[in-house]
C-alpha cells in the first residue's frame, strides 16, 4: 500500500518567511519520494543527500516526481485530502473535537475513531 504525507511549514529569514509544501510519498517497494515546493523546488529519493535533485521548472521537477512516485503531486495530494475525511469502517461522517491546546481531531460518528488530526501552533503561541 502506498503511504502520502503532505507537510507545510515555513522557510527563509524570520523577517520575511515563505510558505513551502513538502508532497512524500513512500511506494509499496519501500521507495520515498518527496517533492518541496518552496523557495526552491526540489526532489529526493530515500531520504538521501545522494539523490536529491534540484530543478529549475515545476514542470521538470513534477515529471521526475511521476516518473519516481508513480502519480502526479495533484492526485497525491487529492488521494490525502480524501482519506483525510473517511474513516477505515467506510463512514465520512464525521466531528471535530478538541484535543491538547491547538489541536482539533476528526472522530468518526459511527464507531468514534479518531481519523485525523490538525495541530494549529499559533494557538499557542
Amino acid at each position: 500500500m502506498t503511504c502520502i504525507d503532505i507537510k507545510t511549514g515555513s522557510e527563509g529569514p524570520r523577517h520575511d518567511p515563505y510558505g513551502y509544501e513538502e508532497i512524500t510519498v513512500t511506494r509499496p517497494n519501500g521507495d520515498v519520494v518527496t517533492l518541496h515546493e518552496g523557495l526552491t523546488v526540489w526532489l529526493k529519493l530515500n531520504n538521501s543527500a545522494q539523490y536529491m535533485f534540484t530543478s529549475s521548472t515545476y514542470e521538470d521537477a513534477v515529471k521526475k516526481f511521476e516518473f519516481f512516485a508513480g502519480c502526479s503531486p495533484a492526485i497525491a495530494r487529492r488521494a490525502y485530502e480524501r482519506m483525510q475525511y473517511r474513516c477505515k469502517c467506510g463512514s465520512r461522517d464525521l466531528r471535530s473535537v478538541a484535543g491538547f491546546p491547538g489541536e482539533s481531531l476528526n472522530v468518526c460518528n459511527a464507531c468514534n475513531t479518531v481519523v485525523s488530526s490538525d495541530f494549529n501552533e499559533s494557538a499557542i503561541i
